[in-house]
C-alpha cells in the first residue's frame, strides 16, 4: 500500500480523479471516505465530493425529487443530474489542475446507470426513488458496461471494509504507476 505516494510522485503534478460507483447501499460512501483519510494521512491533498451535491441549487431541486416532493420526467431529471456534476466542473477542473486530487462518491455513471436501469419506475414503489431492489438490479446490469474499459476496477464489496479499502488502495496503486500524464475529460 506504500506504493501510492511512490506512484504519485513519479507522474504528472496534476491531481487524479477517482470515483466510486456502484448500486444503493454498496459501501460507495464508507470507501470513499476511508480513501480520502488515506490520502490526508500520506500528506497528499484531496478533496470529497458527492453526487449529487444537494447543497447547490440544481441539487437542491435533486434532492426535493428524490424525497418525492417534486415530479419530472426521466428525461428531466437525467438532465438536471447532469448539469448538477456541470455545476462543479469549474472547481473540479481547478483542483486537478492545482495537483490536488479529487474523490468522488458518484459521478456521470451513475447517470448512465440509473437513468437506463431505472426507466420504469414507479414512485410508489420508493421510500427515496430509486432503492427498489428491482431496480438496483437493472442499475447494477447498467453498471456492468463500464467494466471493460481500462480506467474502470470492479471491487468485491462482499469482503469486509478494511479489505475492501486495501484492496482499493492496491488497485488505485497500480493505475497511478502506468498512469497517462495527458489531462483528459471525462464526460459528465
Amino acid at each position: 500500500m506504500d506504493n501510492l505516494n511512490e506512484n504519485i510522485n513519479t507522474h504528472s503534478k496534476k491531481g487524479n480523479f477517482i470515483v466510486f460507483e456502484g448500486v444503493d447501499r454498496s459501501g460507495k460512501s464508507t470507501q470513499s471516505k476511508l480513501f480520502v483519510d488515506y490520502l490526508k494521512n500520506n500528506n497528499i491533498q484531496v478533496k470529497h465530493l458527492c453526487f449529487p451535491n444537494r447543497e447547490t441549487t440544481i441539487g437542491k431541486i435533486i434532492a426535493n425529487y428524490l424525497k418525492m416532493e417534486s415530479a419530472f420526467s426521466n428525461e428531466t431529471i437525467h438532465l438536471l443530474f447532469s448539469a448538477n456534476r456541470w455545476e462543479m466542473m469549474d472547481e473540479i477542473k481547478n483542483l486537478l489542475m492545482n495537483g490536488i486530487w479529487v474523490v468522488c462518491d458518484r459521478y456521470a455513471y451513475s447517470g448512465v446507470a440509473y437513468s437506463s436501469g431505472a426507466l420504469k419506475l414507479s414512485k410508489e414503489w420508493c421510500k427515496e426513488i430509486y432503492e427498489k431492489f428491482e431496480i438496483q438490479k437493472r442499475i447494477y446490469e447498467a453498471y456492468e458496461h463500464f467494466s471493460n474499459e481500462d480506467y474502470w476496477i470492479n471491487i468485491d464489496a462482499t469482503k469486509s471494509i478494511q479489505e475492501i479499502h486495501n484492496t482499493i488502495v492496491e488497485e488505485i496503486s497500480k493505475k497511478c504507476s502506468s498512469k497517462n500524464t495527458q489531462f483528459e475529460y471525462l464526460w459528465s
